[in-house]
């Protein structure tokens, strides 16, 4: 990526600028965003200098752009899909991180053997954002049977998700679960086919996904930023979610531990204690690429 920095360095591009990237092929499974140069001898990843976000093409995100202008999409309501077969420890807290932000009014929460396929498919329509909290699986042989996995591990497919969800008010798509950003690169290499694809074709004006399997105590953390740098302070989705990457990346052990308390308000949590006391209160546990660069935005 550093001929593409040097290159908006001569356009002038601020530091912060949007940049979309419509990635093709082989391209589509690589966490750009974070392809690092050398400064003065220091790693400087791609998203320390701007905010990036993806498209499947000119089309799609002139498609999503047209959306925005639609009032429907701008009033805040939330559904969360949190846990549903039971087994992730952290997405409890994730769930009360995003749910904290959304007038009680106007959020849903379908969670564990609730969140049933036919339940959530029911749910969807009407909701500007909608979060799920699961599984997700990426189908190498047949990419529509990739999905998301619901109660009783019945999967949401890609192929249920373009034929029968209505996402019509939908502003916001947040897939908190593995490998959900990825694209097929086998049966159909120069077209972008994939969840977040799927989710944009329903109706959605943008997508958050994930490139791998993602730490679950790492994701419930860089999700609540994300969503109080969007809601709260006004940021883009793109612009929100390069400032939750950059903090979890830099966050040291004891910021992180004060982060997860604000949210359970329980410093005596087993979760909370392994975060804070493993290691030394400067160290940054989250530093790697494997715990922030998976997340990638697509749409507008």
């Amino acid at each position: 990526m550093a001929p593409v920095h040097n290159k908006l360095q001569e356009l002038n591009l601020a530091e912060g600028a949007p940049v979309t990237l419509m990635s093709q092929g082989d391209l589509g499974l690589l966490p750009l965003h974070a392809a690092w140069r050398d400064v003065d001898g220091k790693r400087r990843a791609f998203i320390d200098d701007y905010s990036m976000s993806y498209a499947p093409s000119a089309y799609s995100l002139s498609i999503s752009s047209e959306r925005m202008q639609d009032a429907s999409r701008q009033k805040a309501s939330l559904l969360t899909v949190i846990n549903p077969t039971e087994d992730l420890r952290y997405t409890p807290v994730e769930g009360m991180a995003v749910e904290s932000l959304f007038d009680p009014d106007h959020r849903k929460t379908l969670s564990g053997n609730e969140a049933t396929k036919k339940e959530v498919t029911e749910r969807i329509p009407g909701w500007t954002y909608l979060h799920f909290s699961c599984h997700g699986l990426y189908n190498w042989q047949d990419v529509m049977n990739s999905g998301l996995v619901l109660a009783n591990h019945e999967i949401l497919t890609l192929s249920n998700i373009i034929s029968g969800l209505n996402l019509d008010t939908a502003r916001l798509v947040t897939l908190s679960a593995c490998e959900t950003g990825m694209t097929d690169v086998q049966q159909s290499p120069d077209e972008f086919i994939g969840l977040p694809t799927g989710f944009l074709q329903a109706g959605a004006t943008g997508v958050v996904s994930t490139l791998w399997a993602v730490s679950d105590a790492a994701t419930s953390l860089l999700i609540k930023h994300f969503y109080r740098k969007h809601l709260n302070e006004g940021l883009l989705p793109d612009q929100a979610l390069r400032s939750a990457q950059l903090w979890l990346r830099d966050a040291t052990r004891q910021e992180l531990g004060e982060t997860y308390k604000s949210i359970t308000k329980m410093s005596q949590n087993e979760a909370y204690r392994e975060l804070v006391m493993d290691g030394d209160a400067g160290d940054k546990p989250y530093a790697n690429p494997y715990f922030w660069a998976a997340f990638t935005f697509t749409g507008k």
